[in-house]
């Protein structure tokens, strides 16, 4: 199955330029969404520099050009296993992040630390991944997050094992060589894109994948190679002295023959003395052994002969100043980025016909003159003597001519159009932030720059509670509304960050929280969104996208990164309110740091309504854009089968289904938040997208675990097969299910296979979330999986705090029964006793006696 024409434009895409109409009536605008285009790009590898080989300069070249020539549209990221300061430093100049993976615990492989997203960047729009050894830990990290991964192929494991030796590792390298091959063909397969590297390799793996697109990049000249004031007048006549020929790679025995080594030895073995081999890649301590492997098998003199271990880029440059030809007299080579580099410097090259970058020469002016056509000795010797023959000048001055030739042939800013094109065919769509305006002003460009305005995101929740249901298996009425799961595990360790000592905040710190509250409810009222359809908005360069009244949300990606940094410096909170002992309601605030709060309350359901209502009122006119805000809000409030049936006879051709409100959502999600296996079937019919997120990294499958119904999740499910994607705090389906007190959806996801092990951002794994409910037969059956009861979250909180702490009191009895340990201490030195006492309410009073005998057991033991 091809993967898409890449001609093709992306559906998801928006305008990067165009200038917009005025709406008819010239209405006054509240809002304008400002639209972030860049997609996050991150690429894994073992290391920043290129000690490792060709794959690691590939990928530092590719991601630096890629930067270079697209910053507009695309962020660029490189995951490495480690990396010093200096390459941090080059990295940040070529206006590229350098993350360095942190080695877990127990861990000695590095390959094992890059299988888990960096903390600088937990949701990456594509990863791209190099060969069997770097598309493993890529595969994982779609895996975990949901992204787009690009594989690109650099080998063709087969060929290799027609040439390697055998060695200890090994007794059979063809058999060897054929199961990588397999591997490597299992991951094209499971990625969203194959790329090869060059023409040549390009043709083998579309062979081998017959059902699969297989793209092809041909890297362009190294720029960093490239001296301009390098010259080679200070060489000695040819003829009368030292003649250096350079041969780098690999200081692996087994790869002897198959890169050709013992040609080139017995090449200059045939020369006179004047002729002079260096090999550069030995491995540490080995140059000895791989010195008396050429003077054994090759018979070159030792004289003749220099052994250099791996170097780093500024070595490597310098020692193209030293050679007069390199050489590469590979077997078979996927492409040789070797060579390449000696041509980026200027440097003479000689390589075989079976390299990846011979096929790329045949279409280069001049470049066949520097291809060897035969393995035999005495070619090669041949073509080095002739080229001794000429002067260095004459000989630089061929290498300028190749060098030139090459580049307008392939250049890089082209083969980065060809894969950025590959990027927005499988990248998300690009991100609005919404803008509130201090002072009204038309929606004219021209007006635009007289407009004062300041940033905010739209803050409203993303995790839907039945309010009915909260407290039920408790046996008693809760007024609590119960905190988001993205909030629920930062909540404990926030409020006593505030509350030392137990004691509550002043009243200047409340007077401020309500007023937040309140402003931000004044702003949810005052935007008004529409889908992302909208027609005629685009406006000017920025890509600034207006209507009366409106604001479009396209994508979430951006939101999700910044939302945390611009909602802790703007200060919303949310407001949870509980009982106290004489049963008046009071209100404790706890700063929200990066996640909305719960929206499922009758008041917010019944302000989300009348906000709806404006907004349909707002549109009202003969524009077309008022018409399709019109429909998109009747879809969004459609929650029946019936409603959407009838919505769609009246909805225009090609409507858009993925149409989102304020909060990202799309009318799929509310149809699975809400249980209606009908409307799901319905809505999705349509072609609507349930991998799409809300604000908040939500897809699909994550509404339908907190609305329950399990006929909805298995639907969805089929559709959006990652059962363990998570959202942008790192939470989980199984989670939801579980903080929302879905029984039935908790055991669907448990036979599904869904890991209950999986950790948020913050540490918390299933049990947390399930003592955060407080739903015994829920614990209970997380707990046939998760039998660790002491887990703890990234605070150092255990399940029965996190019961103690929300009140959940027959949760802490059935921990207790359990043996958990009542004396663990988090962090900060609280234990149980002290998360059961934080909160003045009858409930907590009620755990924190039932929890004193077994506390005073314990320190009497």
């Amino acid at each position: 199955m091809e993967r898409g024409s890449l001609n093709a434009p992306n559906a998801n895409s928006v305008k990067d330029k165009g200038k917009s109409e005025d709406l008819k009536g010239k209405a006054s605008c509240s809002a304008e969404v400002i639209v972030d285009q860049c997609v996050d790009v991150m690429f894994i590898c073992s290391e920043w520099g290129s000690s490792k080989g060709g794959l690691s300069t590939f990928n530092r070249e590719l991601a630096v050009n890629l930067a270079k020539y697209w910053k507009e549209r695309i962020r660029v990221h490189c995951f490495v296993c480690q990396s010093t300061e200096e390459e941090r430093q080059d990295a940040s100049s070529n206006g590229i992040q350098l993350m360095t993976a942190q080695r877990p615990p127990g861990s000695s492989d590095p390959l094992e630390w890059i299988r888990f997203p960096p903390s600088e960047l937990p949701n990456p729009d594509i990863v791209v991944g190099h060969g069997r050894q770097f598309g493993g830990a890529a595969y994982s990290i779609r895996r975990m997050t949901g992204c787009k991964w690009i594989h690109f192929v650099h080998v063709f494991c087969e060929d290799l094992g027609k040439h390697k030796l055998e060695c200890s590792v090994t007794a059979d390298a063809i058999a060897d060589n054929e199961a990588k091959n397999k591997r490597e063909l299992e991951l094209c397969k499971a990625s969203d894109a194959v790329v090869a590297v060059g023409s040549l390799l390009q043709r083998k793996y579309q062979r081998s994948l017959p059902d699969f697109k297989v793209e092809v990049i041909t890297p362009g000249i190294f720029e960093k190679y490239v001296n301009p004031t390098a010259r080679k007048s200070n060489k000695l006549e040819s003829s009368e002295d030292e003649f250096r020929v350079f041969m780098f790679g690999r200081g692996s025995f087994e790869d002897f023959e198959l890169k050709g080594y013992d040609i080139i030895g017995k090449a200059v073995a045939l020369l006179e003395r004047k002729f002079e081999l260096t090999f550069v890649g030995a491995p540490q301590d080995q140059q000895r052994k791989i010195e008396k492997w050429f003077l054994e098998e090759t018979k070159i003199t030792r004289n003749q002969l220099t052994i250099r271990g791996f170097c780093n880029y500024e070595e490597v440059r310098e020692m193209f100043r030293q050679a007069d030809v390199v050489v590469m007299p590979s077997r078979t080579e996927g492409f040789g980025l070797v060579a390449l580099e000696a041509i980026s410097a200027g440097v003479p090259v000689l390589v075989s016909r079976e390299c990846g970058i011979a096929k790329a020469l045949q279409t280069v002016d001049g470049g066949m003159a520097v291809v060897i056509h035969s393995a035999l000795p005495e070619e090669w010797a041949k073509k080095i003597k002739e080229l001794s023959q000429q002067t260095p000048d004459e000989r630089y001055a061929s290498a300028l001519h190749l060098r030139g030739n090459y580049g307008k042939r392939y250049h890089w800013k082209e083969e980065c159009e060809k894969f950025m094109k590959m990027i927005l065919q499988l990248a998300p769509s690009p991100t609005p932030k919404e803008t509130v305006f201090t002072e009204k002003a038309p929606c004219s460009s021209n007006d635009k720059e007289q407009t004062q305005r300041k940033e905010f995101f739209t803050g409203t929740g993303d995790l839907p509670h039945s309010g009915s249901e909260v407290g039920e298996r408790d046996g008693r009425e809760e007024s609590e509304s119960t905190p988001d799961p993205d909030t629920s595990d930062k909540t404990a360790e926030q409020t006593r960050e505030r509350r030392t000592g137990g004691q509550g905040e002043d009243q200047d710190t409340s007077n401020k929280r309500e007023k937040t509250k309140g402003d931000k409810k004044k702003f949810q009222a005052a935007a008004l969104d529409t889908s992302s359809e909208t027609r005629g908005q685009t406006q000017g360069d920025k890509g600034v996208v207006q209507a009366a009244g409106t604001a479009t949300y396209v994508s979430t990606k951006r939101a999700q990164r910044n939302r945390k940094e611009v909602w802790t410096a703007t200060g919303p909170n949310t407001s949870l309110k509980s009982k106290t002992i004489d049963g008046n309601k009071q209100t404790k605030s706890v700063q929200d740091s990066g996640t909305a709060p719960c929206d499922s309350t009758e008041e917010e359901l019944k302000h989300k309504k009348e906000v709806s209502a404006a907004k349909c009122r707002a549109v009202e006119g003969d524009t077309s854009v008022s018409k399709d805000n019109r429909e998109l809000n009747q879809l969004h409030s459609a929650e029946g089968v019936s409603d959407v049936t009838e919505m769609k006879s009246t909805l225009p051709p090609r409507f858009p289904g993925d149409s989102r409100d304020a909060t990202g959502r799309t009318p799929l999600m509310n149809a699975a938040l809400n249980g209606n296996v009908l409307a799901v079937k319905s809505i999705m019919k349509r072609g609507a997208d349930p991998s799409l997120m809300s604000n908040t990294g939500w897809n699909t499958l994550h509404y339908a675990a907190a609305g329950g119904d399990t006929n909805v999740i298995s639907l969805i499910q089929t559709h959006l097969p990652i059962i363990d994607s998570k959202t942008t705090e790192g939470i989980t389906p199984l989670m939801i299910a579980a903080a929302n007190g879905k029984l039935h959806a908790v055991k669907w996801f448990l036979e599904k296979g869904a890991t209950v092990t999986c950790e948020s951002k913050r540490g918390w794994n299933t049990l947390h979330h399930a003592a955060q409910r407080g739903d015994t037969d829920i614990i209970s059956l997380i707990y046939t999986h998760l039998p660790n009861i002491e887990s703890k979250t990234g605070e150092g909180s255990t399940p029965l705090m996190v019961a103690a702490l929300y009140g959940k009191l027959h949760a802490v009895k059935w921990f207790l029964e359990k043996g958990a340990t009542v004396t663990c201490e988090d962090k900060i030195g609280w234990n149980t006793l002290h998360h059961a006492a934080q909160h003045g309410d009858k409930t907590r009073e009620d755990g924190t006696r039932y929890i004193m005998p077994h506390w005073a057991e314990t320190l009497i033991l």
